[in-house]
């Protein structure tokens, strides 16, 4: 869900950007039924996503990494041990960039972001317990579930994307 919803709201800003997820669990399923059916009521078709397994090559290579609870971080940075200081649930990166206070003439740029954020977070933050900056996964539970899930996520995307590009204008500066 976070990748589409992602991938939406980057579009809308004329943000060119390269958004993928993976998990844990095994490669090549498709997204749960109630998943698509929760996509499709927000316009989103995902009938053709397979699940993909985490990898060290695209750790490595993201500039930005997101995940909804601290297991996914914990996996991560085991995989790749300097990928910590741009590894984040998406609750704990929003509540940053909000917390970093930027206004519209201030560098949105995810270097500057993240650096922002470094004077403020330490390892031990990374892996703390707490269910505050976690999203559950859905994974057996009712449809409302999926779709209380489907709004929060949607929501704290939509505060990260207005958060990095905080105007129109901005997009044209391009991909933090």
């Amino acid at each position: 869900m976070a990748e589409a919803f992602a991938r939406r709201g980057l579009a809308e800003r004329g943000i060119d950007a390269t958004v993928s997820s993976s998990g844990l669990l095994e490669a090549g399923h498709p997204a749960p039924d109630d998943v698509v059916a929760v996509m499709a009521r927000r316009g989103i078709d995902v009938v053709d996503h397979r699940s993909r397994t985490i990898e060290a090559e695209v750790i490595a290579a993201a500039s930005l990494v997101i995940g909804m609870e601290r297991r996914h971080l914990t996996e991560i940075i085991t995989i790749d041990p300097d990928a910590w200081t741009r590894s984040f649930t998406l609750v704990e990166f929003v509540r940053r960039v909000d917390a970093l206070g930027l206004e519209a003439t201030d560098d949105h740029s995810l270097d500057a972001v993240l650096a922002g954020i470094a004077e403020t977070r330490t390892r031990r933050d990374l892996l703390r317990v707490g269910v505050d900056d976690e999203i559950p996964d859905p994974i057996g539970r009712s449809p409302k579930v999926f779709e209380r899930t489907a709004e929060e996520i949607d929501s704290l995307v939509d505060r990260l994307v207005a958060g990095l590009w905080p105007s129109v204008e901005s997009a044209s500066a391009g991909v933090p």
